[in-house]
């Protein structure tokens, strides 16, 4: 990553993670596993920065779906490991 899209980054994280982790709030009424997966998120979107330009969306559209690809990812993997019990961790 580039010193530039660190910076970017940090920027993003700087004006939207509340918003972001909102949105978490509505997937999980877990403490720990918001933190966790708005960890996640900013380290996707982190990693998929470039695509940003490319995607013809608002950032914070872009940011909340990729938020909620990894509240998804996160709720399969759950219920695939732990059986269907574990959904209320997310809804």
């Amino acid at each position: 990553m580039t010193p530039a899209n660190r910076e970017l980054i940090s920027l993003l994280f700087d004006k939207y993670s509340l918003s972001i982790y909102k949105i978490i709030c509505t997937k999980t009424a877990d403490t720990e596993l918001r933190k966790q997966l708005l960890l996640e998120a900013f380290l996707l979107i982190a990693q998929d920065i470039q695509d940003l330009e490319k995607s013809n969306q608002p950032v914070f559209t872009w940011m909340a779906g990729k938020t909620l690809n990894v509240c998804r990812k996160y709720r399969t993997i759950t219920v695939q490991t732990e059986g269907l019990s574990s959904i209320q961790a997310i809804q």
